[in-house]
């Protein structure tokens, strides 16, 4: 990792890694070297059932293990030099079985047996991690994929709880997807056919800062600027139509590859 020079006076910068075992997520943003301004923020979890691996993929799903060793390693201390903790919340274990049973693993990037994936964590137990990061002097964060987290059977539990939860100071929907900008993901068997929109984000406890991600391909500054602007403009149109006036003040959350 490396500061990227597209955001000269960033407000925050979380180093994600794709890794749900706190422990490794704390190895690998060790490496990374910030921008001498902003918050540093550390981010756990991804937006797979598997590690991307291919000679040794491993389960990178939530579950309730995961959390309890976070809210542990929390709780002890052994997170610092941190402002706050972004939990990104894509995948779990029951949601990952389910898309295998119905021969739709690759939704959720689950490819190996279904009983290597564990249990789902509960909203209130996740809402103890949030609680635990805030009682240690830290912000938190989550995020997922659109509306709702794509892969996790009890996502509408999830959202909800974060929604309402006055220890969560960011929510972040990814807005990832080409040309389908602010629209719901899909009602799947895998994240319980969930019915919550962004509607229900009116009246969010924290903050609702979307993340966007440039063009594949774009490497000029302003051509990506560009690009991430109107996307930010195509969402905001759309969510002031609807009445989600909230999102027009954010100005944004961007993801870069490195």
């Amino acid at each position: 990792w490396k500061p990227d020079p597209i955001i000269w006076h960033p407000d925050k910068v979380i180093c994600f890694s794709g890794w749900v075992d706190v422990e490794q997520a704390l190895g690998t943003c060790a490496g990374m070297v910030f921008p001498s301004r902003g918050e540093r923020w550390l981010s756990v979890g991804g937006g797979n059932c598997d590690s991307k691996n291919p000679s040794n993929p491993i389960d990178v799903s939530w579950n309730t293990a995961k959390v309890q060793k976070l809210i542990d390693t929390v709780k002890r201390g052994g997170i610092t030099g941190y402002a706050g903790i972004m939990l990104d919340l894509e995948t779990s274990g029951p949601g990952c079985k389910v898309a295998l049973q119905l021969s739709q693993g690759a939704r959720c990037g689950a490819k190996l047996k279904e009983d290597t994936y564990g249990d789902g964590p509960s909203a209130a137990l996740l809402q103890e991690a949030y609680a635990a990061i805030k009682a240690k002097g830290m912000k938190v964060g989550v995020t997922w994929s659109y509306n709702i987290p794509y892969c996790m059977m009890n996502a509408q539990e999830i959202v909800r709880g974060a929604l309402s939860d006055s220890n969560v100071d960011l929510i972040s929907p990814q807005m990832y997807a080409r040309g389908e900008a602010f629209t719901d993901a899909p009602a799947w068997r895998w994240n319980g056919q969930p019915t919550l929109g962004y509607a229900d984000y009116l009246g969010a406890k924290g903050s609702i800062v979307p993340t966007f991600k440039p063009a594949n391909g774009l490497t000029d500054v302003m051509e990506i600027s560009t690009d991430i602007a109107s996307q930010h403009g195509v969402m905001i149109d759309d969510a002031v139509s609807k009445g989600f006036t909230d999102f027009a003040n954010s100005p944004g959350c961007f993801a870069f590859q490195d």
